[in-house]
C-alpha cells in the first residue's frame, strides 16, 4: 500500500512539470495565458506582491483555503515545503516545524502564530486551534525577528481574517462524515453606516466521535472532540478621511472527552532507552486501543481582541495594533495508562489547570511613497501572566506563575541601487524579563535577557518576471526557567543563524509560478524537552547545523486546471550535543553523546502536489475534482534516536457541483488509511508516547452563499 500510495503522490507532485513543458510546447505560438490573480503579502509589515519578497513564503488566498478545505494546521503543512505539524495526547499538544527548526513536545515554539498582527505567544496547545473564516495565510520560512520578534527563529505563520463587505452578505457550511463528524458554520455581515462602518459576524460547531477505544472501559470512539468558534468584526473607516480601524474578537471552545489519546505500546515493563532502540517495543503498532481507567478531559477556551489603527499623512503611515489575549485550560489526565502499559501503581492521574493572559501593543511607522528609499521603525511591547496549578492524584506537583515582560525597538530599510538591484537590513534590539514564583517551594526567581536581532538581504529583479534574493538573518529565542527539582534550574536561550539564497518567477504561459531556494542553518544550544517520571523540562543542545534546498511550481495551463507541486530535502544534525548527569537522559542522570543524531521532525525528503479541475457540467453548474498529496520520507521523532517513523504518504480527494452560490461534494482525506505518527515522546512513567494521525475520514459538505 505505501508503495501505491507513494507513486501517486510522486505522480501529482510531478505532473505540473509535465504539464507545463506540454503548455510551453503549446502556447509559444498561439499566444500567453495571464494569470488569474496577482497574490499580495504583508509578510514586511507592508503590502507586496508575492513576486516581489525577498524571502520565502508560501501564501494561501481564500480562494485556496476553501478549495484545499484548509481548517486546520496539518492541511496547511500537507501543502507546504518545509513544513512539519506534531500533535499529540490528544490536543494538549502541538508544534510546528520550519526546515527542521522546532521546539519539541513542550518547548516555546520557535515557529510563533499570528492573528491579524496579534500573537497569543509560546502557548504548545495553542496551534491544535481550528482555523474559521480567513482572508489568506501566509507561512514566512527562516527567523523573523527583525519584525516579529525575539522566538520567530524558524518562521512565522501568519493569519489574516476576512474583513466585512461594502454589500450584504452571508455564507453558510456544513458537513456530515464517518465517526459521527458533524461540522456547521456562518457568517453573515455589511454595511452598519454606508461607507463608514461595516460590521461581520460568525460561528462554527464542530463535533465527532475518537478513533481510539478505551479497553479499559470497553468504549469505543472515547476521545471525541467539539469545538465552537465565535467571530465578530468591526471595520470603521470615516469619510474623506486616511484614517481606518479594524476591531476582531474571537473565542474559541474546545470540549475534548480524553485529556490525552495517545498511543503508547503495550510490551514494556520498565522504561529503557536500550529496549526501546533494540526493537523489542513495536513503533509501529497502529492499534487504536487505549487502557484509561481515568479517560480525563481536556477543556480549552481562548479569547483574543485585536485592534488594528492606521492613519496615512503625505508619504507617511502608521499603524497601531492592540491586543489582548486569554487562555484557559483544564485538564486530566491518566498516568499509569492501565496495569498493562505502565510499571507504576494503578490508578495514577495527572491534572492541571492553566491560565495565561497576554497583552501587547505595536506602533510603526512606514514609509508609503514608490522612491528607491524605503524604510520602516516600530516599538512593540509585550506583557504575559502565566498561572499553572498541577497535581498526582490529587497532591500538589507543580504551583507556579510566569510574568514575562518583553520590549523591543527595530527598523527595517531597503534602497534600490540601480533599477532593479535592491539591497536592505533590518535591526532589532530585544530586551525579556521573566520573574517566576514557586508558591510551593516558596522560591522566587528573575530572567533578564537582551539581543541584538540583525537582518541583511538583497534582491535583484531583471524584469517583473524574475527575482532573485540572498539574505542572512538571526534568530534568538529567550530560555528560562525548570520546575524545581527537574534538570538544570536554568535553560539558556537558543540562536541561528540563517542564510538563504533563491530565485522566483513567473511565466505568463501556463500561467506558471515557480521558486527555488537554498539554505543553511547554524543553530546553537538547541532547547529540547526531557522528563523525569512525569514533569518535563528543558536542555540545551551544544551546535546544530541544517541545509535544505526547497522548490515548487504552480501552474494554470487551461481554463478550468490548477496544478501545484513542491520538493523539500533538508539535512539536519546535532554537530555537538553532550548530556551531562545533571541534565542527563529523562532525568535519571544517564550520561550520553548523542553528536552526529538527526534532529527531530527533519525528513530527508518530502513531496507535496495537488491538481484541480473545474468544468462546466449543465448551464448553471460547474463540477469540481481534486485531489492532494503528500509524501513524507522518513524521520526521526525524538532526539535520541530511538523513535522514528518510516516513511509515508497521504492523499486526500474531492468531487462536487457548484456554481455562483451553492456548492455540495464528497470528500476523502488520508484515502488509503495511511497509519503513521506525528509525534515521539518518552515518558519514564508511560514510556514512549506516539501522536497517532488520523485514520481514513470521510463525507459530505455543502454550503450557500447570498
Amino acid at each position: 500500500m505505501v508503495q501505491v500510495v507513494y507513486s501517486l503522490s510522486t505522480a501529482l507532485v510531478l505532473l505540473p512539470l509535465f504539464v507545463s513543458n506540454l503548455v510551453y510546447a503549446q502556447t509559444s505560438e498561439t499566444g500567453e495565458k495571464e494569470f488569474s490573480q496577482e497574490i499580495v503579502v504583508t509578510a514586511q509589515k507592508r503590502e507586496q506582491s508575492l513576486q516581489d519578497v525577498p524571502l520565502t513564503v508560501n501564501a494561501f488566498t481564500a480562494d485556496r483555503i476553501e478549495d484545499a478545505r484548509i481548517t486546520e494546521v496539518e492541511d496547511i503543512s500537507l501543502l507546504t515545503p518545509g513544513l512539519e505539524f506534531g500533535a499529540g495526547a490528544g490536543r494538549q499538544i502541538g508544534f510546528y516545524s520550519i526546515r527542521g527548526i522546532n521546539s519539541g513536545t513542550l518547548g516555546t515554539s520557535g515557529v510563533v502564530t499570528y492573528v491579524d498582527g496579534f500573537t497569543l505567544g509560546n502557548n504548545f496547545t495553542v496551534p491544535n486551534v481550528r482555523l474559521f473564516d480567513l482572508e489568506r495565510i501566509e507561512v514566512l520560512k527562516g527567523p523573523q525577528a527583525t519584525l516579529y520578534g525575539r522566538n520567530a527563529l524558524g518562521g512565522v505563520i501568519s493569519y489574516i481574517s476576512k474583513k466585512p463587505s461594502s454589500e450584504f452578505e452571508g455564507k453558510f457550511e456544513g458537513s456530515i462524515g464517518n465517526y459521527n463528524a458533524v461540522s456547521v458554520s456562518g457568517v453573515i455581515g455589511g454595511p452598519l453606516v454606508e461607507d463608514v462602518l461595516k460590521a461581520q459576524v460568525g460561528i462554527a460547531f464542530r463535533d465527532r466521535d475518537g478513533y481510539f477505544d478505551n479497553s479499559a472501559t470497553g468504549k469505543a470512539n472515547f476521545n471525541s472532540e467539539r469545538d465552537i468558534d465565535y467571530r465578530a468584526t468591526l471595520d470603521y473607516t470615516p469619510l474623506e478621511s486616511d484614517f481606518s480601524a479594524t476591531l476582531t474578537v474571537n473565542h474559541n471552545v474546545t470540549r475534548d472527552d480524553a485529556g490525552a489519546s495517545a498511543y503508547s505500546p503495550r510490551d514494556f515493563s520498565v522504561l529503557s532507552v536500550a529496549d526501546v532502540g533494540n526493537g523489542l517495543i513495536d513503533l509501529e503498532a497502529y492499534d487504536r486501543e487505549l487502557e484509561y481507567n481515568n479517560p480525563g478531559f481536556l477543556d480549552r477556551d481562548i479569547t483574543t481582541v485585536v485592534l488594528n489603527m492606521d492613519y496615512s499623512f503625505g508619504d507617511l503611515v502608521i499603524n497601531s495594533i492592540t491586543g489582548y489575549g486569554h487562555i484557559s485550560i483544564d485538564n486530566e489526565i491518566d498516568v499509569d495508562r492501565g496495569l498493562d502499559r505502565s510499571p507504576f501503581v494503578d490508578p495514577l492521574f495527572a491534572s492541571e489547570r492553566e491560565r495565561r493572559d497576554v497583552y501587547s501593543q505595536e506602533l510603526r511607522l512606514t514609509s508609503n511613497s514608490q522612491g528607491r528609499f524605503q524604510w520602516l521603525i516600530g516599538g512593540y511591547a509585550f506583557f504575559e501572566t502565566f498561572d499553572r496549578v498541577a497535581t498526582l492524584n490529587g497532591g500538589p506537583l507543580d504551583a507556579s506563575i510566569n510574568d514575562v515582560t518583553n520590549l523591543a525597538a527595530f527598523a527595517n530599510v531597503s534602497y534600490e541601487v540601480v533599477d532593479g538591484l535592491t539591497i536592505g537590513a533590518g535591526l532589532r534590539y530585544d530586551y525579556t524579563e521573566i520573574e517566576n514564583r514557586d508558591d510551593i517551594f516558596a522560591i522566587s526567581r528573575e530572567l533578564n535577557e537582551d539581543e541584538l536581532l540583525p537582518k541583511f538581504f538583497i534582491s535583484y529583479e531583471p524584469s517583473r518576471e524574475l527575482t532573485f534574493f540572498a539574505s542572512a538573518s538571526k534568530g534568538f529565542k529567550s530560555g528560562g526557567f525548570n520546575p524545581i527539582g527537574s534538570g538544570d534550574s536554568v535553560f539558556l536561550p537558543e540562536f541561528v543563524w540563517h542564510y538563504e539564497a533563491g530565485l522566483k518567477g513567473r511565466l505568463n504561459f501556463g500561467g506558471i509560478r515557480y521558486s527555488v531556494s537554498y539554505y543553511h542553518i547554524d543553530w546553537s544550544d538547541q532547547q529540547l524537552t526531557q522528563f523525569d517520571i512525569i514533569t518535563g523540562f528543558f536542555t540545551n543542545a551544544g551546535e546544530s547545523s541544517i541545509r535544505g534546498v526547497e522548490a515548487e511550481i504552480f501552474a494554470e495551463p487551461i481554463d478550468g486546471l490548477e496544478l501545484f507541486s513542491g520538493v523539500s530535502w533538508i539535512d539536519g544534525k546535532f554537530n555537538r550535543f553532550e548530556l551531562n548527569p545533571t541534565n542527563g537522559l529523562l532525568g535519571f542522570g544517564i550520561s550520553a553523546d548523542l553528536s552526529g543524531n538527526k534532529i527531530p521532525y527533519t525528513p530527508k525528503i518530502s513531496l507535496s502536489g495537488s491538481a484541480q479541475y473545474t468544468m462546466a457540467v449543465t448551464d448553471d453548474f460547474e463540477a469540481k475534482l481534486r485531489a492532494d498529496a503528500r509524501f513524507t520520507g522518513k524521520r526521526e521523532l525524538h532526539f535520541t534516536g530511538v523513535l522514528s517513523q518510516p516513511a509515508y504518504a497521504l492523499v486526500n480527494l474531492y468531487a462536487g457541483l457548484e456554481n455562483e452560490n451553492y456548492q455540495i461534494g464528497f470528500f476523502a482525506d488520508n484515502v488509503f488509511d495511511e497509519k503513521f505518527h506525528s509525534l515521539g515522546e518518552l515518558v519514564p512513567s508511560i514510556g514512549p508516547i506516539l501522536g497517532t494521525g488520523d485514520p481514513l475520514t470521510y463525507g459530505v459538505r455543502a454550503s450557500a452563499r447570498f
